[in-house]
């Protein structure tokens, strides 16, 4: 621990120090600033401002006095004369805000950075200048610029990206010719199926066949790869100087859990002058807002309201705060998320030994109510197969990966990049996995988790399925606009693992039920001889294999990715993967019918506090 004498040596004729002094901060807080930004090798003004909500408008009020201009502690909104173009430009290009009701009334609102203060003081303006010019903090001109452009900036937030992208936006679902095909699915189906059913009904199971077996191989590849556990990532905390990074979380109708979310957020190990959370919030669930100011919020912490405008999802509240972002890395979590403290140095030293080409950064997410009951406990070894089995293998052959919602680590340019997340598309995450390898990109894989928890009601889980299986149609139909162009971009072998992770889960679990029904006929025609078994039986021995085989795939990958201690009663779970699946098949059926009468809706999950924090599973 830095000593008493070098403190004292560090601010030793420090301008910026006194400066403090003169704003009335405690001696205590002024020692701390200094210890931290000799630790976090960062400056003295961002360390002091950090520590108290209240300093930043003290330090830039005492700057003010020093230089004898005027301070402006509130700025009303409809005073700004500010150009649209600024309206997602950094607060740092900006030299100053022009502010007034009229001309002759016009001031200059200057916010300099903590890093300028100790240069601007040893500096005079002209004194004609000086009368004109109103110091502001930071902070309080740029909530006052996101105020005034928030109509402006929520329209591009929904409308942006499928004006710039219309080939890759699910505003609309279908594009003319896969609405044709549709169309003629519908209207030949039902046709063929009566005048020739045998043939009809063979060539469907074909094709829900393929489906099922590749996911079945990829599953059994995965399990039987030796990369499925990611090795941690080796950082050190000694670091020359740390990378600005954001934390985005989207919010709506989380008063439950927003004191647990604050505090796991507090106990990330980062320099907390370079990190910075945004809490994204609706502008009408004030219940949420209320809850998060009542938690103790640090200096660095920002509540964004979002207008109701558009529809009301996740990837449009993103879309909403990406532009206030000035940071190098950014990640995601949900309101229910505790991640590992040293997530975000893992993952920083990951972007760091992976080069450029690596845009996003996946953590695992581990279930920590698996043991409530058997649906937890069943969604717990899904996770688990798919967070430490399926996507570290995918990512290890530099494939396409369908990111998980939450604990992604993006580099912040590649992600403005390729235009942010689409605002209708209610899986923004394997969207957005695919995007990046269209773009030539990679996504790598982790080792320190978020913690989770598990929907403990069932209704609440069918809900959260069919919006994952919806949003899976939407990407999966983006995928098919242009196949060719898709292949030239991903290549071969990714365009195949798309088609197997959006399509084949999407027509494995809508074939599941049909199957099994093929199964059963099949077993009490035999046993009755009521029936010609000629043509039913290899079809419905197929069927018997296809979906056998389909399970043991399942309890394999998950398998061999629980802990080992964790295995004890596993068989139980194996036993209730059937009805599982078949739960999983009723929530995708309700996604085809939500895709066409309610593509864009978000059936919200609720959250709860974790009561305990038990081992995951």
């Amino acid at each position: 621990m830095t000593g008493h004498s070098e403190l004292v040596k560090a601010s030793f004729g420090d301008p910026v120090v006194s400066l403090a002094i003169s704003a009335s901060i405690s001696v205590k807080d002024i020692h701390l600033a200094l210890r931290n930004a000799l630790v976090n090798k960062t400056d003295f003004a961002e360390e002091i401002i950090v520590l108290d909500r209240l300093y930043e408008q003290r330090l830039y009020a005492a700057f003010a006095a020093h230089g004898s201009l005027g301070f402006l502690a509130e700025i009303a909104v409809d005073q700004l004369m500010i150009d649209a173009s600024a309206k997602n430009m950094p607060l740092k290009q900006l030299p100053y805000v022009t502010y007034g009701k009229g001309f002759d009334v016009i001031q200059l609102l200057v916010a300099p950075s903590p890093k300028q203060l100790r240069l601007l003081l040893s500096q005079t303006l002209d004194s004609n200048l000086a009368n004109r010019v109103r110091i502001v903090a930071p902070t309080a001109l740029q909530r006052a610029i996101e105020i005034h452009f928030r109509d402006q900036r929520v329209r591009d937030a929904v409308h942006s990206y499928a004006t710039l992208h219309p080939e890759h936006s699910s505003r609309l679902t279908l594009f003319g010719w896969q609405s044709w095909c549709l169309g003629l699915l519908f209207g030949a189906g039902p046709a063929l199926l009566f005048l020739f059913p045998s043939i009809t009904l063979f060539a469907l199971h074909v094709f829900a066949w393929l489906f099922f077996f590749s996911c079945v191989i990829l599953r059994l590849w995965a399990a039987m790869s030796p990369e499925h556990q990611p090795k941690r990532t080796a950082f050190l905390n000694d670091q020359a100087e740390y990378p600005d990074y954001a934390i985005l979380v989207a919010l709506y109708k989380e008063a439950e859990v927003a004191s647990q979310l604050v505090s796991s957020l507090k106990k990330l190990n980062w320099p907390q002058t370079k990190l910075k959370v945004y809490l994204i919030c609706e502008e009408d669930d004030l219940s949420t807002q209320k809850a998060l100011e009542t938690a103790g919020l640090p200096a660095n912490f920002q509540i964004v309201s979002v207008p109701n405008y558009g529809p009301r999802t996740k990837p449009k509240a993103l879309m909403y705060a990406l532009p206030l972002v000035d940071a190098e890395y950014l990640v995601l979590y949900d309101a229910e998320d505790r991640p590992d403290p040293d997530q975000l140095m893992e993952a920083y030293y990951k972007f760091l030994s992976s080069g450029p080409k690596t845009a996003c950064i996946q953590a695992p997410l581990d279930i920590t109510n698996g043991k409530h009951s058997i649906l937890t406990s069943l969604f717990a070894f899904e996770y688990r197969a798919l967070f430490h089995g399926l996507l570290p293998f995918l990512s290890h052959h530099n494939l396409f990966i369908p990111l998980g919602g939450t604990s992604n680590h993006f580099r912040v340019s590649v992600l403005r990049q390729i235009g942010g997340w689409d605002p209708f598309n209610v899986t923004e995450d394997a969207d957005l996995g695919l995007r990046l390898h269209r773009y030539g990109y990679q996504t790598k894989t982790i080792s320190l988790p978020t913690l989770e928890d598990a929907p403990e009601e069932l209704g609440i889980w069918v809900k959260q399925r069919t919006r994952w299986f919806k949003g899976h149609m939407q990407t999966w139909m983006i995928s098919l606009r242009n196949p060719r162009i898709l292949v030239l971009e991903i290549g071969w072998r990714s365009f195949l693992i798309s088609q197997i992770l959006l399509g084949g889960i999407i027509v494995s679990a809508l074939a599941h039920p049909i199957l099994l029904a093929s199964i059963a006929f099949m077993a009490v025609t035999f046993l009755t001889n009521t029936a010609d078994l000629t043509i039913s039986s290899p079809i419905a021995l197929l069927d018997f294999f296809n979906v056998m085989l389909g399970y043991f795939a399942f309890m394999l990958l998950g398998y061999v990715t629980t802990k080992h201690d964790e295995k004890t009663g596993i068989w139980l779970r194996f036993l209730a993967i059937p009805p599982y699946w078949v739960l999983l098949s009723y929530a995708a059926w309700r996604a085809l019918f939500q895709i066409f009468h309610a593509p864009h809706s978000w059936e919200k999950t609720p959250h709860k506090p974790t009561v305990v924090h038990a081992e995951t599973l």
